[in-house]
């Protein structure tokens, strides 16, 4: 009986110098003490449960000092922060999203050159224009500063456009069939042909008044924008011989 009275009076002392500690605490302190020991109680529970499966395993939840999360609780001198895991994961995810696209479009690109011809160069291209344009009687010039502005000299290519003008020269089908030309005799005139469509293209500014030197009419028949035109000129005018 004595001893354990004893020891119930032992432990209302250790009551009283718990409570007397406490109450020198300001109410923030507490629960920053609280707040650290849950966390610290969560984190190594989750370390036994999960250690046994991986060895190289990170706890979902953690103490982070550092500035990148947002302070959760904090004084002048302390802070205790929650760094969520599917956070890290969420950013994982959209830059492999991103990296992906590029990858895609990459992709894209590599197929759109497929079945072209490799290797035409600038000065092919070029000479292709001189002569096409010697044949139909036209400045070669001008027939230069239409491709660039359709397709960006684009050779042989079945880009279309929205309103579906097709090729290397952006015809229309219907106009293509009106002005359809065999630029490099293979016995047929296709419109994504470069040698054809801009054979085709000559024939057309040629018979639009171009062979006799009116290029606004010319121009504005083969597309009805005085800004096409103005466009295709100044390009024209920057070509050098």
């Amino acid at each position: 009986m004595k001893s354990r009275f004893k020891r119930v009076f032992k432990n209302i002392q250790k009551y009283v110098f718990i409570r007397s500690k406490l109450a020198d605490l300001n109410f923030s302190q507490a629960i920053i003490i609280v707040s650290g020991l849950l966390v610290l109680f969560f984190q190594i529970f989750a370390f036994n449960v999960l250690s046994a499966d991986n060895e190289n395993y990170q706890a979902d939840i953690k103490i982070d000092f550092s500035n990148d999360f947002p302070i959760m609780l904090q004084t002048d001198n302390f802070a205790v922060k929650i760094v969520d895991s599917k956070y890290e994961m969420e950013q994982s995810r959209q830059k492999a999203a991103i990296k992906n696209k590029s990858i895609n479009r990459l992709e894209v690109l590599a197929r759109s050159s497929e079945n072209r011809p490799e290797g035409v160069s600038f000065a092919q291209k070029r000479a292709l224009a001189q002569s096409t344009a010697q044949k139909y009687g036209i400045d070669w010039k001008i027939l230069e500063a239409v491709w660039q502005v359709e397709s960006g000299k684009s050779w042989d290519t079945s880009r279309r456009s929205y309103a579906g003008a097709t090729g290397p020269m952006q015809f229309m089908p219907g106009t293509f069939r009106a002005y359809a030309e065999d630029g490099d005799g293979d016995g047929q005139a296709v419109i994504t042909d470069a040698n054809d469509a801009l054979a085709s293209a000559a024939k057309m500014l040629s018979q639009n008044g171009l062979a006799e030197g009116n290029s606004d009419q010319a121009l504005y028949n083969y597309n009805h924008s005085l800004a096409y035109v103005n466009k295709v000129k100044s390009i024209a005018n920057s070509i050098g011989e």
